[in-house]
């Protein structure tokens, strides 16, 4: 147990088959001699044969039997090596071996072992194998940015095992007290997102007759009654009519010439794109925007293209699109485009199979 206000960096534990039992010696202080006391968040039991314990700034873990002998517990308690505690031991979640993020420098690295996902106090979300932490949501530091510190408390995390998913939900924005917003890391493709409408304060996993899986979360809005979601269930954010935008991004695409050489500082004739989807309806729109070189979002985009999904239930479907300006008709030149996929109709679920871009490398290094 959590000793609270009165001892911050203190937990007690039963002796062992006598879980009310508490000896007068049952204590772990999890304090550094030679740093300031610290404040504890939480506990992950059963991690590696190891109990870990949240502090804001430090992680201790805890190994051993219990088994007393000579009047001493079989317990080994040590200061890690991480170099950041968590916000909440809500937002720590066990992630499988195998699992893949993307590190500081974008490059896609997967998991050895199991290991713990949290939501540290540096306001990022890390990576915990036992005795260090790793950084792995550089992609999202904008983002994090706008997290309220001051309700850091109500960060928390929810895992959809059967996707794959980890969403950390927050209070984002100038002003904002109570959860609205969240991040999710698809640790099967490695690939962050932003939801942008998600009140929810608490969340829990279930299971019903007809389905292995089913995530209920709770809103954090009591204005709303304090309602109860069976969340990934819908097409809207709360029933009203908001549909959901679904957009994908690429990153600046690094082309190359007809010999394979990185061709990055020369331009580049877009010629068409083409994408093989797979899409649950028989007839879907998605938006297609090419923006230049290392525009990012909101920045003026080349052009914008729709295209319609057409039986693509049925059968992979191959969308093809002639990438010329709408004004001079000609092609579009960029260095290292980015592509753009967008869909915010009320429509069924979809998917990108394949991404092709045809191009032409131009001769020199400022034509245009």
């Amino acid at each position: 147990w959590d000793r609270g206000d009165s001892a911050p960096d203190e937990w007690e534990y039963s002796t062992p088959n006598d879980p009310d039992g508490i000896g007068a010696n049952n204590v772990l202080v999890l304090r550094d001699p030679n740093g300031p006391r610290d404040q504890n968040t939480g506990m992950t039991g059963d991690f590696n044969q190891m109990s870990i314990f949240w502090q804001e700034y430090t992680v201790w873990r805890l190994s051993g039997s219990g088994v007393i002998m000579n009047n001493v517990p079989d317990l080994r308690l040590e200061k890690t090596n991480a170099t950041v505690g968590t916000v909440s031991d809500k937002t720590v979640v066990e992630i499988p071996a195998g699992a893949k993020f993307p590190d500081v420098n974008g490059e896609i690295q997967t998991t050895g072992s199991a290991t713990l996902a949290f939501f540290s106090s540096f306001m990022d979300v890390r990576l915990f194998d036992g005795d260090g932490d790793m950084v792995i949501s550089e992609a999202k530091s904008d983002w994090l940015a706008s997290v309220q510190y001051q309700y850091r408390h109500l960060i928390w995390a929810e895992h959809d095992k059967q996707q794959g998913k980890v969403r950390w939900h927050a209070p984002h924005g100038s002003g904002q007290t109570v959860v609205n917003k969240s991040i999710e890391l698809d640790y099967r493709k490695g690939a962050w997102t932003e939801q942008t409408q998600t009140p929810f304060a608490s969340g829990a996993l279930g299971e019903t007759s007809t389905s292995p899986q089913e995530l209920m979360t709770g809103e954090a809005r009591t204005a709303t009654g304090g309602l109860i979601y069976t969340n990934k269930s819908g097409t809207s954010y709360d029933g009203s009519g908001n549909n959901i935008t679904a957009k994908v991004w690429s990153k600046p695409l690094p082309l190359f010439d007809d010999k394979g050489v990185p061709a990055d500082d020369r331009y580049k004739r877009l010629r068409r794109i083409q994408l093989v989807m797979k899409a649950t309806a028989s007839s879907q729109n998605i938006t297609i925007k090419v923006y230049g070189d290392f525009a990012t979002a909101g920045a003026t985009e080349h052009e914008e293209y729709t295209a319609d999904m057409t039986g693509s239930n049925v059968t992979h479907n191959t969308l093809r699109v002639v990438l010329r300006d709408a004004t001079s008709k000609q092609f579009l030149v960029a260095k290292n485009p980015r592509i753009e996929l967008t869909d915010v109709a009320d429509d069924e679920a979809w998917g990108i199979e394949k991404i092709i871009l045809e191009y032409q490398v131009l001769p020199g290094k400022r034509r245009t």
